[in-house]
């Protein structure tokens, strides 16, 4: 053994040893027993939200996959984009990725935005290319824009520029909690489980952000703590 020497298992058959391990392996499937039916009622509350998200939307299926995007900046210094994927309505941390902005200098959200999913397609399709089928080769069923009608347009106009065409995109807007669709004329609130899908989505999107606007820069740093002294609303 690694230990070096010599080592011995014993399993009680009776008496006070005997009844501690039958307490120990009782307290373990009562424990196994509740996570896996606590997992059960998340996964069902995310089915609910989903199917809630696809009639409001009406999209042509249940997204099982959901990318959310945001910019977010430090006093319109060092702007960093953010990527958040929803797996069957619930967060896959695994599958998240940041972006810092190359092209610009100043303070631009619509441009940022066109830039990040510009690059998340273009390297996605090479990807796909090379017969990958994960990651980035896998697209979203549905793009949710942090941002209102002006972030909506900009990214379908460079995500057409481009030859992209998502399954499904809409923009959600911050305060009057609208989603937006490239239809004009579409606006629509989301109700009950689709709406906290929505939210949920938007908090992940600016909490996964925090860490590298913090690293960007020495000099932002104190700035960043007077901006964030709040959870990202």
């Amino acid at each position: 053994s690694q230990s070096g020497h010599k080592v011995t298992v014993s399993v009680p058959q009776r008496g006070d040893k005997k009844r501690l391990l039958g307490l120990v392996a009782e307290n373990a499937r009562i424990v196994l027993l509740n996570h896996l039916t606590s997992r059960l009622r998340r996964e069902e509350k995310a089915a609910a939200g989903l199917e809630e998200l696809r009639k409001t939307l009406d999209l042509p299926r249940t997204p099982a996959r959901i990318e959310c995007y945001d910019i977010s900046h430090v006093q319109g210094t060092h702007m960093v984009g953010s990527m958040t994927v929803f797996t069957n309505g619930v967060p896959d941390p695994k599958q998240y990725r940041r972006f810092k902005i190359k092209t610009l200098d100043g303070s631009n959200d619509f441009a940022a935005l066109q830039e990040v999913l510009e690059r998340r397609w273009k390297h996605g399709m090479e990807d796909r290319a090379k017969g990958k089928n994960d990651g980035f080769a896998m697209f979203p069923d549905l793009l949710v824009i942090d941002g209102g009608k002006g972030q909506l347009s900009s990214v379908c106009q460079r995500l057409q520029e481009i030859g992209a065409v998502p399954s499904a995109i809409v923009s959600l807007a911050k305060r009057k909690k609208k989603c937006f669709c490239p239809d004009a004329a579409r606006r629509c609130s989301c109700p009950g489980k689709a709406k906290l899908c929505t939210s949920c989505s938007r908090y992940e999107t600016k909490r996964i952000v925090s860490p590298l606007l913090f690293t960007a820069n020495s000099g932002a740093r104190a700035r960043l703590k007077a901006c964030w002294t709040r959870r990202p609303a």
